[in-house]
């Protein structure tokens, strides 16, 4: 009796088959998603080098929509402005007006009464400008530091010298500071406006290269 246990030709027609099949799904997939690699399998170092890529584009593109609600805050308060300039300029026709001598009191009071509406209008707009609930001109726009948060910033110069590190962590919450430099005594000055700390940058040590000096804010108090 003659029994076959094996075909060659089957077999291998098979794995042919099923390695056409695998290639063809991979083409399927990079055409249906635009993408050459779609997991890890397909190219390990591309992918990170890919995510790593997106995520810089994400961040970038966030940093234009921040940069575009900058320019549209920016544009709102200038819109009040000029309406503010515009208002500023009648005030001042108005005044002049009131310094003729051919006014009489009735005229200058008429001409008074439109002045402290227009006052009350500007203050109007300073109140009624905002943007996503920020008032723009009523002077509530600061930025303040977080005492319990550190933060620096790095690369800032300075004239011929160079801020390479400034680290706010000592900052008292709500304060103001000042940097000042008096190019004659040769101090660079910080100060919170009650007291100071100052450093003498004419000292060799400091403007040599590499030099470095120190301005705490915590020794402000």
């Amino acid at each position: 009796m003659l029994s076959i246990q094996t075909n060659v030709a089957a077999l291998s027609a098979q794995n042919n088959l099923t390695s056409t099949n695998s290639v063809l799904q991979r083409s399927m997939e990079r055409l249906s998603s635009g993408f050459r690699i779609n997991r890890a399998a397909d190219d390990a170092a591309g992918l990170a080098i890919s995510q790593k890529m997106q995520a810089q584009i994400g961040g970038l593109n966030q940093a234009v929509r921040n940069a575009n609600d900058g320019v549209s805050m920016i544009q709102t308060a200038e819109g009040a402005l000029d309406q503010v300039q515009t208002m500023m300029t009648r005030i001042r026709n108005l005044a002049v007006q009131a310094a003729s001598d051919t006014n009489g009191n009735n005229e200058r009071y008429a001409i008074d009464v439109e002045i402290q509406q227009l006052k009350a209008e500007i203050d109007n707009i300073s109140v009624r400008t905002t943007f996503n609930g920020l008032g723009l001109l009523n002077g509530s726009l600061v930025t303040t530091q977080d005492s319990t948060q550190g933060e620096v910033l790095n690369g800032l110069t300075v004239g011929t010298g160079s801020v390479t590190n400034v680290d706010v962590s000592g900052a008292a919450a709500g304060a103001t500071y000042t940097f000042t430099y008096d190019g004659g005594a040769g101090t660079l000055t910080l100060s919170d406006g009650t007291n100071s700390s100052i450093v003498d940058v004419s000292n060799s040590s400091f403007v040599v290269a590499g030099g470095s000096a120190t301005l705490n804010f915590n020794s402000l108090g």
